[in-house]
Formats: C-alpha cells, structure tokens, sequence
C-alpha cells in the first residue's frame, strides 16, 4: 500500500516537470534601457541609409530631398538623446551590449560623409554647398549631444571607452564640415553681395522716382510762367490794332475817343491822333497858298 502511495506521488511530480507552469517574465528597468538604446540607434541607422540615398540620387538641380532626409534624421538623433537621457545607468554587461549597434551607426555615417565629399562639385554647381555645411552642422550637435547622453549610462569604467566609441560618428561628420567649410564662407559672401545689390537697387529707384516727380513738378510752373508772359503780348497786339482801326482824319474825333486800354497802346493812340491833326494842318496850308 505504501509503495502504491509512492509510485503515485511521483507520477503527480513528474507529470508537474513535463509540464511546467508559464510565468510571465517582465523585464528589468535595465534590460528595458538597453532595449531602448539600441532601438535609437536602429532607427538612427535606417535614417542614415535614407539620406545617403538621396545624396546619391542627387545630379543637380532641386536639392528638397536631400534637406528632407537630412532634418529626419537629425530628428531621429534629437529623439534619441531624450530617451537616452530618461533612462537608467546600465551595468557593465549591458553597455557592452550598446557597442556593436553603435559601431554599426558609425560605418554607416562615413559612407554618407564619403558621399558627400565625392559630389561637392555636383552640390556646389547647385548653389547648395552652404545647405549641406549648415546640414553637416545640425547633424555633428545632435550626433555630439547623443554620444554625451550613452556616455552618461555607461559605469564610470567604461565612460572612456564608450565615449571613443562615441566619438567615431562626431568624428565622420566633423571630416564632412572641413570639406565643406569653404562653403559657409562663399554664402556669407554670396548674402552680403546680395543685400549690396539690393541697396544700391532699392537707391536707384528712389532717385529715379525722385528725378520723375521734380520733373512733373516743374511742368505746370513753367506752362504757367509762359501764360503769363505771353498775355502782355497778345493785348498789346490787340491794342494796337484797335487803334488803328479807329484812328480818323478829325482830331476832335481822336480827342473825345474814350481809351480802352492803358500802357502802350494808349501811348500809341495819341501819336496817332497828334499825327493825324499834323497832317490836316498841312493840307490846310497848302491849300491857302
């Protein structure tokens, strides 16, 4: 009866091994930040290889492609840094687990620089070189903050090493600035010819626009200045041929004409009259002789 009792009892305990009970195990809060480390550095990578492809479409022209997968993938580092900023120290297992993710972000962003540098001519022929050293620039202080923020997760004994790991991306994309640095010096160039441009434009107009309204200014004065000139003119004439029209041989006609105008057609009238009074008492002489 007793071996019965056994036999039973470790039927029931191995049936108990063969099927063990399932317990769902939660992650630690460490293993968790490791996750999502290398999750940024994931997404990171895949950014990376969508600007390299456009880098390597681009033959001229619009450059939108290229500004666009730039800015998403500064994005994707800006986003990373502030999840690796809310997250837990790691221990020494867990950040030499980070080291290979960040290796391969690292390779993946000197081909991009690489390809950068082999089509400056076809960026700079675009007028585009100073876009890509701004790019380069926004990307180095993301890529500069983001490698500052693993560093801090790691243990004090791995930070140097972690931080030279690190520094493998700051690095590649530091060699892109030195190649395009001439670049940010021929826009500053390029903006401050422009804007001369413009001012001497912009002072060039005023003048004209000036010059056009002293010039519509001075027509009425002078249309009005030779009115008023002419007038004197145009009455003297007249005048003069009133009085000549009325002038008569009898002086006490000329005498009891009333003048109409004054100046010198009434000037010209009494030399009229005196000579026509002179020229009857010449006749009349002769005649009694």
């Amino acid at each position: 009866m007793k071996l019965t009792s056994v036999l039973f009892t470790l039927g029931l305990a191995t049936s108990v091994f063969a099927n063990p009970t399932k317990v769902a195990r939660t992650p630690s809060l460490v293993e968790r930040d490791v996750a999502s480390i290398t999750s940024v550095l994931s997404n990171i990578e895949t950014e990376v290889k969508a600007l390299d492809t456009s880098i390597n479409s681009f033959n001229g022209g619009d450059t939108s492609g290229v500004q666009s997968a730039s800015d998403s993938l500064v994005k994707a580092i800006n986003s990373g840094v502030t999840t690796v900023n809310a997250g837990s120290t790691l221990s020494s297992v867990d950040a030499l687990g980070i080291t290979s993710p960040v290796q391969d972000v690292t390779k993946q962003v000197q081909t991009v620089v690489n390809d950068l540098i082999s089509k400056k001519s076809t960026f700079v022929s675009a007028n585009a070189g100073a876009i890509v050293y701004k790019n380069l620039q926004q990307q180095y202080t993301a890529s500069k903050n983001l490698a500052d923020a693993i560093t801090s997760k790691v243990p004090s004994s791995l930070s140097d090493i972690a931080s030279n790991l690190a520094a493998g991306i700051t690095d590649a994309i530091q060699k892109g600035i030195d190649s395009y640095k001439d670049q940010a010096n021929a826009a500053t160039a390029a903006a401050t010819t422009a804007a001369a441009a413009a001012t001497t434009k912009a002072a060039a107009a005023e003048t004209t626009a000036a010059a056009a309204a002293g010039t519509e200014a001075a027509a009425p004065a002078e249309s009005s200045a030779a009115s008023t000139s002419s007038a004197p003119l145009i009455q003297a004439t007249t005048s003069s041929a009133s009085a000549l029209v009325s002038a008569t041989p009898s002086g006490s006609a000329s005498a009891s004409a009333s003048p109409v105008f004054t100046g010198a057609a009434t000037v010209e009238r009494v030399t009229m009259t005196f000579g026509v009074g002179a020229a009857a008492v010449a006749v009349a002489i002769t005649v009694g002789v």
